[in-house]
């Protein structure tokens, strides 16, 4: 039981402390990455094993960041989600993440995070059998970019299973599934000289989160210092992999993360070159040769090549595309502008004019300010305001909320139990749980502790529903409110100090 390691906050909130780890691992910068492997809950040999996640963005704008929890040993094509801000040159960690993001007491699988910008995200999972965290053993994993991915026929290699015959490490192996299609993997067990010990094929679901012990893989098998080869066989999918190497201690289940091999020279790169007009060569190595000759509106000379002189018109440019240019001396400096229809939005070339157009509800929105106080005061009762807001009809909808939220301990010394706020269907009888925010606060006895909690979704509808703000307290010593939107906070603030509402905004209507 963990006694005295919990998250301080785990929501957008006004004031963000960032706790920094320990060590310092490599990490990469994208703005769609996976942890592939984090859990929360009992494992073997009597462990138990936590995760904490800490999220870096070292760009001068703030990053708005999801994290996607994919379960183990399902396809996952709708994931849980929480979103949460990390602003300018800053961190924020989750100590405790699978219950700080998702309240989940026990799971396991992979986070997929997608950011606004690009972010480091790496992580801790660690077994903890004592009552301290100085009393446990972990593994560091960085947050692994979706582009590492292998796709159909590309092999990568993991080095460093340890299995031995005196039992004195275990190893586990894992997958996740990145593009959201099926994946059939073969995974082939390698001695250290390369001579093959034990394959399987493996399928994986749609964003499937996979972890199995070598022994799945090889029963009898005793192994140190081998080599574990996944190859994607099938005709889509994409992967990352990873292994893990465990001590098989009483006292210390010490794991350590064994990486996938790149060679960046792969990624992104060139792998052959194909000859075509004007080229000379091909294949994957050798000489290329780049001839150019002068054409209609193209101009070759001793000074290289250039755009004629009236080289660019009309017919010359796509549908789409606009061509934007400015005249120096006497020469026009020209660029191609393409516009990309999307949703709620033509673009349509006429004569010589591009025209965009919006149609649909795109950008419609409605707000509505919270009028009265919502107060959660008994456990594990969802509570819902009395101001409500009415989704006009079937569509696709953006939903969400900002609100100045009050947790007040009126029964206990020290109270740090999560509270939650939410969105409510009132039509269906049912939570927005993907709207749903965590708020975990260390509050003494007669302490009120104040938060600015925000939340956002986007959900599909098939009628007109009306929702509402709802808010639950997980212990009856806690007192949560949620303030209206004039509450005036302090005298020596500007009034009103709150700005609570929640909003719904029109994507797609199917009406």
């Amino acid at each position: 039981m963990r006694n005295n390691w919990r998250s301080v906050f785990t929501v957008v909130i006004s004031v963000l402390i960032a706790i920094s780890p320990s060590n310092a691992h490599a990490s990469f910068l994208a703005d769609d990455l996976y942890i592939p492997a984090v859990g929360r809950g009992a494992g073997a040999a009597g462990s138990n094993w936590y995760t904490t996640v800490w999220f870096h963005n070292p760009g001068a704008d703030e990053a708005m960041v999801t994290v996607s929890l994919l379960l183990r040993g399902q396809p996952n094509p709708t994931p849980d989600t929480q979103i949460f801000a990390v602003p300018a040159h800053s961190s924020v960690t989750f100590e405790d993440a699978i219950i700080d993001l998702f309240g989940l007491e026990s799971a396991s699988g992979a986070f997929r995070v997608q950011s606004t910008g690009s972010i480091a995200v790496g992580s801790r999972i660690f077994n903890q059998p004592g009552n301290t965290i100085s009393e446990s053993q972990g593994q560091f994993m960085a947050g692994m970019p979706a582009r590492f991915s292998i796709v159909p026929g590309q092999i990568i290699e993991v080095p460093g299973i340890l299995d031995p015959a005196d039992e004195t490490f275990r190893s586990n192996f894992g997958m996740v599934e990145t593009s959201g299609s099926s994946a059939q993997i073969a995974v082939t067990l390698l001695d250290g000289s390369g001579m093959e010990l034990a394959s399987k094929s493996y399928t994986l679901g749609p964003y499937a989160a996979f972890q199995r012990p070598l022994s799945n893989l090889a029963p009898d098998a005793s192994i140190d210092g081998g080599i574990l080869r996944f190859e994607v066989t099938g005709a889509a999918g994409a992967v990352l992999a990873y292994a893990s190497a465990v001590a098989n201690g009483v006292q210390s289940q010490d794991p350590t993360t064994l990486e996938m091999t790149l060679d960046p020279m792969t990624l992104g790169a060139i792998s052959a070159i194909e000859a075509g007009p004007g080229l000379a060569g091909g294949g994957n190595e050798g000489v290329v040769v780049l001839q150019v000759v002068a054409g209609e509106g193209i101009m070759v000379d001793a000074s290289g090549v250039s755009i004629a002189d009236e080289g660019i018109k009309a017919d010359h440019i796509a549908p789409g595309e606009l061509v934007l240019g400015a005249k120096v001396g006497s020469e026009v400096l020209t660029d191609i502008v393409t516009f990309q229809a999307g949703n709620n939005i033509n673009v349509d070339v006429v004569d010589d004019a591009v025209e965009v157009t919006a149609f649909g509800c795109f950008g419609e929105r409605k707000e509505m300010p919270v009028t009265q106080a919502l107060v959660a005061s008994s456990s594990g009762d969802w509570i819902a305001g009395n101001d409500r807001l009415d989704i006009p009809g079937a569509g696709r909808w953006r939903l969400g909320y900002r609100v100045l939220v009050e947790v007040y301990n009126n029964g206990i010394s020290t109270v740090s139990d999560p509270v939650n706020i939410a969105l409510y269907d009132l039509s269906d009888q049912v939570l927005l749980r993907k709207t749903l925010s965590v708020l975990g606060l260390q509050v003494d006895l007669g302490t009120r502790v104040y938060a600015t909690v925000s939340g956002e979704s986007v959900v599909e509808v098939d009628r007109a529903t009306t929702i509402a703000l709802a808010a639950r307290t997980s212990r009856n010593e806690t007192v949560v409110t949620v303030h209206p939107h004039d509450f005036d906070l302090s005298g020596n603030l500007p009034n009103p100090d709150a700005t609570s509402f929640f909003y719904i905004e029109c994507l797609h209507r199917d009406d």
